[in-house]
């Protein structure tokens, strides 16, 4: 059966970051070929000029981490971060889990990790002691669950433009707002992903999207 576009993408998300010991479960392989109506001209999840939309929240999820996730029961659950505690009345600590790689093989840091933040929140006020964050004076109510937010995800900038993450796909090719092909990331903390990769055209209409699919050259 094939489904177009990001309704599939949406239903399959959870088990494409799905990873596991390939000792003990199998590598699915092959290649998850969408179309969207989205073009985003940016993969950076901190660049609040690119609209929001439910494509390019699917997409930051494949390639980044944020610190921590919301798990059932809405509850706060660990990812990049491996515990938190408040500090003081408008303070938060969070301390950074060890051994986790950007893709690009550098090692996530603390400093990276603050780097990444302040660039998606210039109004909060981020300090480095040891292995843990400390965030202060944020607006937020409830800075961890707003953590888990896409645009917080954490992003490592290089020099040259390219973004990193550490999430369970790293970028293979990115022609802005026509597009991205994905490969999985091998080292991933996580795990390896089920899938080689994932291949997004953007701004195909839903016709094209339905035409593609018929003739077997979409998912």
């Amino acid at each position: 059966m094939k489904v177009s576009g990001w309704r599939w993408l949406a239903a399959s998300s959870l088990l494409l970051v799905l990873t596991a010991n390939a000792e003990t479960r199998p590598q699915y392989g092959g290649t998850l070929r969408v179309m969207t109506r989205e073009a985003p001209a940016t993969l950076d999840p901190a660049d609040n000029a690119q609209p929001d939309s439910f494509a390019r929240r699917n997409v930051t999820l494949l390639i980044f981490d944020t610190l921590v996730t919301i798990g059932e029961n809405s509850r706060v659950q660990p990812s990049l971060a491996v515990s938190w505690q408040a500090a003081g009345n408008q303070g938060w600590r969070f301390r950074l889990r060890r051994g986790v790689r950007f893709q690009d093989g550098s090692p996530l840091t603390v400093e990276e990790a603050a780097a990444s933040l302040r660039a998606a929140n210039s109004s909060w006020e981020i300090s480095v002691e040891g292995d843990s964050l400390l965030i202060e004076n944020s607006s937020s109510a409830d800075l961890p669950a707003e953590l888990a937010l896409e645009r917080n995800a954490i992003v490592k900038r290089n020099p040259d433009g390219r973004l990193s993450g550490t999430g369970p796909f790293q970028v293979s090719e990115w022609q802005p707002g026509k597009k991205l092909t994905l490969s999985a990331n091998e080292d991933c903390w996580r795990g390896r992903p089920f899938l080689d990769g994932v291949e997004i055209e953007m701004g195909k209409s839903f016709r094209d999207q339905m035409a593609a699919a018929e003739m077997g050259k979409a998912d």
